[in-house]
Order: structure tokens, then sequence, then C-alpha cells
């Protein structure tokens, strides 16, 4: 598989999992594009594949080393690995929001279990 078929199917496989949603897929394609050296992107049809996302992290590592967009050393590509899936995770100010209207949302309905 060539580096856009992994980044597709590596979008793919973090909507599956609810990872990303469709709103972000460019925005997550584009920073992807960018920690890989890449300016443009070729959007292909591609089966889904029975790769799992650390199979397709490291492919997408071995072409940024073959690339030389980093080196061959092990912590280079774990590093890599980590400023890509860092790109899925919402930020921390989206989690404390998350987390904060689910609390009052268990505490309200905590409220209304003890009232009755």
């Amino acid at each position: 598989m060539d580096v856009y078929s992994n980044i597709q199917q590596l979008l793919y496989k973090a909507m599956l999992s609810g990872m990303l949603c469709k709103e972000d897929e460019v925005y997550v394609r584009n920073k992807i594009l960018a920690l890989l050296g890449l300016q443009d992107f070729y959007e292909i049809e591609v089966e889904p594949a029975e790769k799992d996302i650390s199979d397709l992290l490291d492919e997408l590592s071995d072409y940024a080393v073959e690339t030389k967009v980093i080196g061959h050393f092990i912590e280079e590509r774990d590093i890599l690995s980590a400023k890509m899936m860092v790109i899925f995770l919402p930020k921390p100010s989206e989690l404390n929001r998350f987390f904060l209207k689910n609390m009052s949302k268990t505490r309200n309905e905590q409220r209304i279990i003890s009232t009755k």
C-alpha cells in the first residue's frame, strides 16, 4: 500500500473507533501530511483493510524513514507515531468541558434519584 492509502485507512479506522468525526477529517489528514513532509493528498478509493491502527502507524513510520523525514532510530519512529496519535485526541480544554458537563449531569441525576 502506498502512503496515501495508509493515511486514508488510518482515518477510516479512527472514524470506526470513534477517535475521529467526519467534520475533523480534513484537519487531521492535513496534520498527518505535514508530519510526513507531504504537500498534497491524493484521495483514492480504498477497501477497508484488516490492518489495525498500530500497523498503519508502523507503515507510515516506514515511509517517513524511507523519505528521510525521520531517522532509523526506534525512538524517532515512536515519537512520530505518538505525534500522529495526538492529532486524534481532543485538546485538554475540550476534555475538561466534556468532563464538567457530564459530571454536572451525573450530579443532577443523583439529586433527582435521591429526592424520590
